[in-house]
């Protein structure tokens, strides 16, 4: 689908912006398509960054790496959504013990520390 972006913008040379619109617009009013690794990789392309993040927020799987990639670059936009995110991922693992997971926690902590560094050089 990424691909298939590209082409468009291709192939549609003068009437790109117009046609942009459109498919972006497409895109961010059909969220329960099934292609929503096609659709975060045309928002991160266009610099859509809240539009990433609600694509993912239903992704419930506790070690999304589609989740992973936007919170890599939300981070430096969003640090307050990856930490809400992260705690609302990482909590119930560790409050119910499941010690088969912790590896991806340690790796939603990783994203944490990243945000909150984000935070502390945004405020100085």
């Amino acid at each position: 689908m990424f691909r298939d972006y590209g082409k468009i913008q291709d192939y549609a040379g003068e009437t790109w912006l117009m046609l942009k619109q459109d498919l972006l617009q497409t895109l961010q009013n059909q969220p329960d398509w099934g292609i929503r690794e096609a659709q975060v990789d045309i928002f991160l392309h266009e610099g859509l960054i809240d539009d990433a993040t609600k694509t993912v927020e239903r992704d419930t799987y506790y070690d999304s790496k589609l989740v992973h990639r936007v919170m890599d670059v939300a981070v430096s936009h969003r640090a307050d959504w990856v930490i809400d995110n992260v705690r609302r991922r990482a909590e119930p693992i560790m409050e119910q013990g499941k010690a088969d997971c912790y590896d991806a926690v340690i790796n939603w902590l990783k994203k944490v520390k990243t945000a909150y560094i984000q935070l502390r050089q945004k405020a100085e």
